[in-house]
């Protein structure tokens, strides 16, 4: 019997992800390394913009769970479907939970253990407060949402089984997924611009810390998956073509994630830099 979610039998090695991840993460680390107000314009915009990367780190995991584990997914077994969460839990939990315990007691003192449930568990980052979502470990938010990801993989490949070797309506998923972030970064650009990260009600949750949202830029990386070994098995081998088709196929998700910032002005004067964190543009600006 096979397990579910399974690698699958033909497992894809794309080169050119060591480079986007390079990238990625080299963006983040410029978003978080100085004060960007006093950087000439052109380049405190590029370094305001890194935390793009964190937005690529989820598409990334969908692009590259959904071209090792899809098929597996794609009919499940309740054998394989335990042992896929198991497996991303032990990959991922133990380092988490090691962190936020030596944070806890080295920079909390131990204290407001109401707080550190929500750490336990991941999930932080549906906790309307940013107090909440950044508290602690700050970059632990992500995590939370990672888990949320995992846990969504199996169905979102069960919804995706009917199209999975139809090209043009993977193509069409992927676009309404990209309007659907433009949609509703428009709406928060029109009606709810300027809001502080703080704001419960503000984009900074809504648009960039929600899990739910970032359901989106996981599944326009299962999607380039998709894509990607449709591809490989519609043309023939050719070692040229690989090379081109790669890199082509998995810079479309980081150029996705870039169309999908919302480039708007920079946050209002009167927004108090306390109220800042690290967003990308999605946030309609409600946060540099």
């Amino acid at each position: 019997m096979t397990s579910t979610p399974a690698p699958t039998s033909d497992r894809l090695h794309v080169p050119a992800l060591t480079g986007l991840r390079w990238f990625a993460a080299l963006a983040v680390f410029l978003h978080h390394s100085a004060p960007h107000e006093a950087l000439p314009g052109p380049i405190a915009r590029i370094m305001g913009a890194g935390s793009n990367g964190v937005t690529f780190f989820f598409l990334l995991s969908g692009f590259v769970i959904a071209l090792n584990y899809f098929d597996g997914a794609a009919r499940p077994t309740l054998r394989g479907t335990w042992n896929y969460a198991v497996g991303r839990l032990a990959r991922v939990y133990p380092l988490y939970l090691l962190v936020l315990v030596v944070v806890w007691v080295a920079v909390d003192h131990g204290s407001r253990p109401l707080r550190l449930v929500h750490h336990l568990f991941a999930v932080q980052a549906w906790h309307p407060s940013l107090v909440i979502a950044y508290g602690i470990n700050p970059p632990g938010w992500s995590i939370g949402v990672e888990f949320f990801l995992y846990a969504c993989f199996p169905l979102l490949a069960l919804a995706l089984r009917p199209i999975a070797e139809n090209t043009r309506a993977l193509v069409a998923v992927a676009v309404a997924l990209v309007v659907a972030v433009f949609a509703a970064a428009a709406v928060f650009h029109l009606f709810r611009y300027g809001l502080p990260a703080t704001d419960p009600s503000g984009a900074h949750r809504w648009l960039y810390r929600m899990p739910a949202t970032r359901l989106g830029d996981f599944a326009l990386g299962m999607v380039a998956a998709l894509l990607l070994r449709r591809a490989r098995r519609s043309w023939s081998p050719s070692a040229a073509r690989d090379r081109m088709l790669s890199p082509l196929l998995t810079w479309l998700p980081l150029a996705a994630t870039r169309c999908c910032s919302w480039p708007g002005p920079p946050a209002p004067a009167t927004t108090p830099a306390t109220t800042r964190c690290g967003c990308c543009r999605r946030c309609c600006s409600s946060s540099a």
